[in-house]
């Protein structure tokens, strides 16, 4: 992911090249290194969007809950949205937003896959089919957010769930924020 650069320009002589994670963003970036210039040329790659799913939930009245993205997290999509299925109808649920994956063991082999630090919560209504989808409007282009990671997981209110009898959980879901 280097955009549209055909040639990538180092300093005079290259001699050896190696690629890497060199800023944290999870991608691999390329680092050039100069023999004449004694000096190295790094390239960082540009994060493509990403809505990759992980870890497992835990059942309830209707199965397993299931997340998944509506659309990709690309700057700009106004019809973004995170969707859970296989959920128990007509019920309340929460998604859970973290910045910071974390896995914790809740009991009843349930897992909390977001970091409780700074967890936000949006209340969502679960329809007659078991799903129901939080729109969320990603903004506009902005350095700052590029390659964010956001992390989201559903908990859904239900008297067969396996986490005390109360609540089902789906699996989590990652998002990578970014450009198409």
């Amino acid at each position: 992911g280097f955009g549209a650069t055909n040639t990538l320009l180092a300093n005079a002589n290259p001699d050896a090249v190696a690629i890497g994670g060199f800023n944290g963003d999870l991608t691999n970036d390329l680092v050039v290194a100069n023999y004449t210039s004694n000096d190295a040329t790094v390239f960082l790659a540009l994060p493509h969007v990403l809505a990759q799913t992980f870890g497992t939930g835990c059942p309830g009245t209707a199965g397993v809950p299931a997340i998944s993205a509506v659309g990709l997290p690309t700057f700009g999509n106004p019809a973004f949205g995170v969707r859970v299925s296989s959920a128990r109808n007509f019920a309340p649920a929460l998604l859970a937003l973290s910045l910071l994956q974390m896995t914790v063991p809740l009991g009843g082999g349930c897992t909390l896959y977001l970091s409780p630090l700074g967890l936000v919560t949006f209340p969502v209504f679960v329809n007659n089919v078991g799903t129901a989808t939080f729109f969320l409007a990603v903004p506009p282009a902005m350095p700052a957010l590029q390659g964010l990671n956001v992390y989201f997981q559903y908990a859904v209110f239900d008297p067969l769930g396996a986490y005390l009898n109360t609540l089902a959980f789906s699996n989590a879901l990652r998002l990578k924020l970014g450009c198409n």
